[in-house]
């Protein structure tokens, strides 16, 4: 269990690594509260949730390909269609609170990932946290 929360959090800076590079998107350092929970607030300027979403995706697997949460999101949003899919590894909820507010829920045997993506008129910001069982 120890090794998949090291590999969770090895994952989780390999992520921020490259949101931090990306150019487009400016994130704050992880905030780690010392049980293996981290935080990671992200701004993705003049995006709306979907094209956000897509770059958090993209980013995702192309860092954690070996991640089932990342590899398995879906390609397409519906907004406001509320979806859950459930695989071998990882179960992933996709939740809608009108249509500014979306939030993506990866359940895995060792712990939760929850991106919250909010968009206002400058742009979307996604609120990832990132906690163990």
């Amino acid at each position: 269990m120890r090794a998949f929360k090291f590999l969770r959090i090895f994952c989780v800076l390999t992520l921020l690594s490259a949101f931090a590079f990306a150019g487009e998107k400016i994130c704050e350092d992880p905030v780690d509260d010392g049980d293996g929970s981290a935080v990671v607030n992200c701004f993705y300027p003049a995006q709306t949730i979907v094209e956000a979403y897509a770059d958090f995706r993209k980013s995702g697997i192309e860092e954690n390909s070996n991640d089932p949460g990342y590899t398995n999101l879906r390609a397409k949003l519906e907004i406001g269609k509320d979806v859950k899919d459930t695989y071998d590894y990882v179960a992933i909820n996709y939740e809608w609170n009108g249509d500014k507010t979306f939030v993506v829920k990866m359940f895995y045997v060792g712990g939760e990932t929850d991106v919250k993506f909010t968009q206002d008129r400058n742009g979307t910001r996604a609120t990832m946290i990132f906690s163990p069982d």
